[in-house]
């Protein structure tokens, strides 16, 4: 190669490129550069040619091709042979897909497969204990965006909701284990006025002290500190806020950004028909894959859905298999992998399917914010998802 006589090492010690798990910088001593990670893929476009007309036709077939991407000049500068003999071993050992993040995109998680040729070169001039070779990896399209890639635990949300035709008022009565901490909320719209009313807040033993508080919501966000005008701690809050919204704007909690004991909550709610909903946003332009798990109880012996508003993606789970049941049904539903499943929870040790499946898998759509909804369902718990939104 033409670096082999002055190439130096910019960055000693290796550069974080992680595949299946593994930080081959850091394991081989090697670094890489990162010239072929900023691509994108090619749509998947069926051209047509028809004699006689002027121009091809074109079809979009909703889709995206895989992509190579190519970390050229990668290179090990020390200890060469026994590093490229692990970084063989790494790349090979496992075929099939695998995730795969570099420090380029930190943010970014791709599927990735490495199926070789591998070829490098050693630096003859280092006394072949130091070479170079580019790394290609055939990745899937997507750019998986890392903080989506975490499953999110779900509980009921504290509030119930009562609308009018010129405000909405929000109910909140929870508890906390730790005195003192701050409850925060996140509402859509994004709201900003300054609601100062009497709350009521929980002592240790289960009473309420009530206090006049000023609580501001700046930009749909609120925060309450569990704590009284005279530093006294308390374990949770009782109060009504009342919002100038009217009923046709649709206040609603925003699950993603509400603070409970000092962490991150995600709230599931039901609306006035006894829906339950799930409320998104997406932060990207593409529909992303939904992964979703738990259990619930059907309400009623009717078939339940579980479907994306503002989209045409559904499930729906019928008792076309012959019973129907009101204890609980544990699911499992992929998007990524275009699989569902339920099964009768009761006998989790054998997986006894529960219903028959139908639908289009659940996504969530792309821009914005959206609500997953689910019908015929009474209660959930122990629900996980992972939303899987992603970039091209």
């Amino acid at each position: 190669m033409a670096y082999d006589e002055n190439y130096s090492n910019p960055y000693e010690g290796g550069s974080s490129l992680v595949f299946n798990g593994v930080d081959l910088g850091k394991e081989c001593d090697m670094f890489v550069l990162g010239k072929g990670a900023f691509g994108a893929p090619s749509r998947d476009v069926t051209q047509i040619h028809v004699p006689g007309r002027n121009g091809d036709i074109l079809v979009d077939n909703g889709g995206w091709n895989n992509v190579d991407v190519t970390y050229s000049s990668c290179c090990i500068l020390s200890n060469f042979r026994e590093n490229v003999a692990k970084l063989r071993g790494y790349l090979l050992a496992n075929p099939g897909y695998h995730e795969l993040t570099d420090p380029y995109n930190p943010d970014e998680v791709r599927y990735a497969e490495f199926r070789g040729p591998f070829t490098p070169e050693a630096f003859t001039s280092r006394g072949n204990n130091a070479g170079m070779f580019d790394l290609t990896f055939n990745c899937k399209p997507q750019r998986f965006l890392r903080e989506s890639m975490v499953a999110r635990d779900y509980v009921l949300c504290p509030y119930t909701i009562s609308q009018y035709n010129y405000d909405t008022r929000y109910s909140i009565d929870t508890k906390v284990k730790n005195a003192g901490s701050t409850l925060k909320f996140t509402f859509i719209p994004p709201v900003t006025q300054l609601l100062t009313r009497y709350v009521n807040f929980y002592k240790s033993d289960g009473s309420t002290v009530q206090e006049f508080i000023d609580v501001n919501a700046n930009d749909g966000v609120v925060e309450i500190p569990l704590v009284g005008k005279d530093g006294t701690k308390y374990y949770g809050v009782k109060c009504t806020f009342a919002f100038d919204i009217r009923k046709s704007e649709n206040l609603r909690m925003e699950s993603s950004n509400s603070v409970v004991e000092g962490k991150t909550t995600y709230f599931y709610y039901k609306n006035g028909l006894n829906i339950i909903c799930f409320p998104f946003y997406n932060p990207t332009q593409f529909d992303a894959y939904i992964l979703m798990s738990g259990c619930y109880v059907p309400e009623g012996t009717y078939g339940q859905s579980f479907r994306c508003v503002d989209s045409d993606h559904y499930i729906m789970v019928s008792e076309s298999l012959g019973y129907a049941t009101t204890s609980e049904v544990g699911f499992d539903f992929n998007g990524l992998e275009g699989t569902a499943c339920t099964w009768n929870n009761k006998q989790s040790n054998i997986k006894k399917v529960y219903a028959g499946l139908s639908g289009t898998l659940l996504v969530i759509p792309g821009s914005g914010r959206h609500e997953l909804e689910v019908h015929g369902v009474s209660s959930l718990k122990n629900v996980q998802i992972t939303p899987m939104y992603y970039r091209i």
